[in-house]
């Protein structure tokens, strides 16, 4: 159901409000989580899981791990214009370092714990084989037997700081292990025994002193260890200890303490709407930097466009109180989604725009993108009520045929399962069926598309005047008009 406001109905619009504001607070809380996120063929194969902390990125690897830590800030002298679906301008700047092991051994493994209740799906680019649903999160990885007797575990502190525990084992030999920093600007060890990971743009990153300790007779046992520093190369010189208990060697690094979000969140981050179905389950549609795998080390720094950007939904409980799960969609391209609801089967609807040649297409109408482009273009798609599969997505009037692009800006469904999208576009060759209440193209004009419940076109028509006309929702009353 779509909310609509008026005074006679203002006790409800406050029951509303304050269910949003709880459905904002649950997915800022949800972002503050440590999840480790599952590799199901979304990312490159050398990935093992994903983990984003604030502004930073670890892609845990076989051999390590690789970070981006970067800061993105909106550029000044930008001027906004929805209407004309320009896109919005950044600064990026970061930088890209490797925890790599030396010598691990190639058949350890891995195993997850603390599983989370809910699930990501990712539908991106248009090759459906690197589609993945329910991926799993948790709380923290154990890479075992990286070298004999010994783990490293991977989790995240009170503080969202990656910490990553070498647990040796009785029989193992902590001399054995040993990691290269790769990607940074210089490393040393510092008065308090820190690693210092100079970095070009954030300056000296620490790796804090090896915490390093004994859980013996339920008594935990504080044990004197040191880094020691061989060019690029760390290992440890640890004190007497007893051989026949674990000995973890627990650093940390400390990132967040010197650069904590610093733009990212609240620039690159949008919710645009909010759907409830019959059980009070709630959908939340928008745009979120799509982080990819960085290729090389060392620091980079670019002004970027918004092409970065995929549609998120999220489904939440009632009252907002505990997330489903959060799909990702899209393509290479910038894509957001600013509509969305569900039919009465609880699949979803959404609509909004896109630039991505790569787009995900299923029962498309329209011809596909055939070249890149800047400019932004309407979309129309649903999934399944699990989020994970497409039933049905189109590109209306893509640069094939297009003069320019569009936005759909708002989605409804009737009691039969028929979608209907608005919005405006400014193609004069916009598509617009047979009997349309008005065909004729003058400046911008808004749009009303009916599809059927397997996205079939069944009628298109401008609405607006002889100026630029935008519009921005929709809805239906109780005999479907």
């Amino acid at each position: 159901m779509k909310y609509f406001v008026s005074l006679i109905f203002i006790i409800h619009f406050l029951d509303i409000c304050g269910q949003e504001a709880r459905i904002v607070n649950k997915l800022k809380e949800h972002n503050s989580q440590i999840s480790f996120i599952e590799n199901k063929n979304q990312w490159d194969s050398q990935i093992k899981y994903f983990l984003k902390i604030s502004d930073q990125n670890y892609w845990i690897k076989d051999d390590g791990f690789r970070a981006d830590m970067y800061s993105i800030s909106k550029l000044n002298n930008f001027i906004r214009n929805d209407d004309k679906f320009i896109e919005d301008s950044f600064e990026k700047f970061g930088h890209v370092w490797d925890f790599t092991l030396v010598n691990k051994n190639t058949k350890s493994s891995f195993i997850s714990e603390n599983k989370k209740a809910y699930y990501h799906n990712y539908i991106l680019g248009n090759d459906s084989t690197k589609w993945a649903s329910k991926v799993s999160m948790y709380e923290s990885i154990i890479d075992r037997e990286i070298y004999r007797n010994i783990d490293i575990r991977y989790y995240g502190n009170e503080k969202r700081d990656l910490e990553y525990d070498f647990i040796v084992h009785p029989g193992g030999d902590f001399k054995d292990i040993q990691f290269v920093l790769k990607g940074l600007d210089k490393i040393s060890v510092n008065e308090e025994g820190e690693i210092e990971m100079t970095t070009t743009y954030f300056g000296k990153i620490p790796l804090s002193k090896p915490h390093t300790y004994q859980i013996i007779n339920g008594r935990k046992l504080e044990i004197e260890s040191r880094y020691i520093l061989n060019h690029d190369t760390v290992s440890f010189q640890i004190a007497t200890y007893n051989p026949n208990y674990d000995l973890i060697i627990d650093p940390v690094v400390k990132y967040s303490t010197y650069l904590d979000c610093l733009g990212c969140t609240s620039c690159t981050n949008y919710s645009f709407d909010i759907d409830v179905n019959d059980s009070l389950e709630a959908l939340v549609t928008g745009k979120t930097y799509y982080n990819t795998y960085p290729v090389t080390t060392g620091a980079y720094k670019a002004v970027t466009t918004s092409n970065q950007y995929d549609v998120f939904i999220t489904k939440l409980t009632v009252n907002g109180d505990n997330l489903l799960y959060s799909t990702f969609f899209g393509g290479i391209g910038g894509d957001y989604g600013y509509s969305i609801c569900y039919d009465t089967a609880h699949n979803i609807v959404f609509t909004g725009n896109t630039q991505s040649i790569n787009f995900p297409l299923v029962n498309n109408l329209f011809p596909p993108f055939t070249v890149s482009s800047s400019i932004l273009y309407p979309f129309v798609a649903k999934l399944d009520s699990s989020g994970g599969t497409l039933i049905f997505s189109s590109v209306i009037n893509p640069p094939a045929t297009a003069v320019a692009g569009g936005r759909g800006s708002g989605v409804i469904t009737d009691k039969n399962n028929n979608v209907f999208v608005t919005g405006f576009t400014s193609s004069s060759n916009f598509p617009i069926t047979s009997g349309a209440i008005r065909s004729t193209y003058t400046l911008q004009e808004g749009f009303l598309m009916k599809f059927s419940p397997i996205g079939n076109l069944i009628f298109s028509t401008f609405i607006g005047g002889s100026n630029v006309d935008v519009l921005r929702g929709i809805d239906i009353d109780k005999d479907d008009n």
